[in-house]
């Protein structure tokens, strides 16, 4: 298999860890932002802006489906340039492997593509909770009165 058909997944994996970690960034902010000022709203607004990183994320995760769909055209020409080019048992043998091989790279496209998805709609599910019961968290979590 030719690194051309190798799916780049860096891309993925650099969002599949930002993005989480912004959130966390922004909640563990917005929680001392509410102690510092004794205002629990401060949390409901952390909630507002990891939706809206989220929605950024949407962005994001459209350009990396292009790419996916750019990697699962080139593996799927690549098998069907290989295909044609089988002579004898040994030949058969390798296509086959390379067969499984690009099938095993666009089950990774399509894993990336539901990894990358799963963390957008948890961190807008978050953000969303937050922004509408962080102050209730806050409450809890910090203690501040009403």
């Amino acid at each position: 298999m030719s690194t051309a058909s190798k799916p780049d997944l860096r891309s993925a994996r650099r969002l599949a860890w930002l993005l989480p970690a912004a959130a966390i960034a922004v909640f563990l902010a917005s929680l001392l932002l509410a102690w510092w000022k004794h205002d629990a709203h401060w949390v409901q607004r952390g909630g507002a802006l990891i939706s809206a990183l989220a929605a950024a994320a949407i962005l994001l995760q459209i350009l990396h489906e292009m790419r996916l769909e750019e990697s699962r055209h080139e593996i799927e020409t690549q098998g069907a340039q290989e295909q044609g080019e089988a002579i004898g048992p040994i030949d058969a043998l390798a296509t086959r492997i390379a067969g499984r091989q690009r099938e095993r790279a666009i089950e990774e496209l399509k894993r990336s593509r539901l990894r990358i998805a799963g963390y957008v709609v948890g961190c807008a599910i978050a953000g969303e909770l937050l922004h509408g019961f962080g102050d209730l968290i806050a409450h809890g979590l910090l203690g501040l009165g009403h």
